[in-house]
């Protein structure tokens, strides 16, 4: 058996390193690419349950039910079902990709996306996934 060869990823850009980046400032947490045939996959676990709060694709905008096949970087993040209705638009924020559409929102990284609003849900995504503990 040959010994396990790490597979290169390039660097990422844009929306994806803004995401990772926070992720890692604000959690401490690294990328786990747990996909072989999907080496751009990555997903986000928290220290102590250690459940994914987010997980970073990049996927034919056609999965999202958009008319196109440009490849775009998403985020899926965890999210309060009470809230998730209110957040779809069908233009950047859609029900979770490949995950429960009631509990997780996709959203697309492009350069039209507020950071700001993405870092929001991500905070509260690990909330939720991983509560203050008393």
């Amino acid at each position: 058996m040959e010994p396990y060869q790490p597979i290169p990823r390039p660097a990422p850009t844009g929306g994806r390193k803004i995401v990772l980046d926070y992720l890692a400032e604000q959690y401490g947490t690294e990328p786990e690419y747990p996909w072989l045939q999907y080496p751009h996959y990555c997903t986000f676990k928290t220290p102590v349950s250690h459940k994914w709060y987010a997980a970073v694709f990049d996927v034919k905008a056609r999965v999202l039910g958009l008319s196109t096949d440009r490849v775009v970087d998403i985020v899926n993040l965890k999210i309060d079902p009470v809230q998730l209705p209110a957040l779809i638009d069908g233009d950047h924020y859609f029900a979770g990709y490949h995950m429960n559409k009631r509990h997780w929102l996709t959203v697309i990284l492009d350069e039209s996306t507020d950071y700001n609003h993405i870092k929001r849900l991500l905070d509260a995504s690990y909330r939720l996934v991983e509560p203050v503990q008393k």
